[in-house]
């Protein structure tokens, strides 16, 4: 069975040479709006921001990088004076951010606290050395005397306080 053709159309649909109407078309003679060509696809190359963003170059403070590492390798490194150099750069650091707004008040503070830390257990484990030494010394010279009522540790409570006045 075969549908009936509408009067004036050929057998086999509409003329090919005739366009379609498209509301989207432009009007005859005229020529497309000054766009430009469409943006590439996929994510915008490395260093560029996509549409809408602003790239916002923001640079990490030098003296608080340093500050970290230099307090960092005075923890096992070069035990003294790099946590010494790591507190000097940590206060610049953190002076210079204030004054110029960089980033890197995190770096800064992890650099004095490291620094502190470790310098202050540098200068306890100093002083209990020569702590140590005071009693060794005090060991020997009280046992240079022969007592025979000693018990081995009579030496303690003389270098004790000989140290602390008593």
């Amino acid at each position: 069975m075969s549908w009936p053709t509408p009067q004036g159309e050929p057998p086999g649909g509409p003329y090919y040479d005739e366009q379609p109407y498209s509301p989207y078309a432009l009007p005859s003679g005229s020529e497309p709006p000054p766009y430009g060509p469409p943006p590439p696809y996929g994510p915008p190359p490395y260093g560029q921001a996509g549409y809408g963003y602003q790239v916002q170059s923001t640079t990490t403070n030098s003296m608080a990088i340093a500050s970290l590492v230099c307090a960092l390798c005075g923890a096992f490194v070069v035990p003294i004076i790099g946590s010494i150099l790591g507190i000097i750069f940590g206060h610049i650091a953190k002076k210079q951010i204030r004054v110029s707004g960089e980033q890197g008040d995190g770096l800064a503070i992890a650099g004095l606290i490291v620094g502190y830390v470790f310098a202050g257990l540098y200068v306890l484990g100093c002083l209990g050395y020569i702590g140590f030494l005071v009693l060794i010394v005090g060991a020997t010279a009280s046992s240079s005397s022969y007592d025979s009522g000693s018990d081995g540790y009579s030496f303690v409570l003389p270098v004790l306080t000989g140290l602390f006045g008593g």
